[in-house]
């Protein structure tokens, strides 16, 4: 489903950015603790 948000567009393009970037974040803390464990267990 498509939605249309008309002026408020700038605010949702920086909204979704601001999203994707705290998961980008979580996704560096999970790898970093998977490499972590990797590495204890060689």
């Amino acid at each position: 489903m498509q939605f249309y948000y008309g002026e408020q567009m700038p605010l949702r393009i920086l909204n979704e950015a601001e999203f994707w970037k705290h998961q980008e974040d979580e996704h560096t803390v999970v790898i970093r603790e998977l490499t972590l464990i990797w590495n204890r267990n060689m």
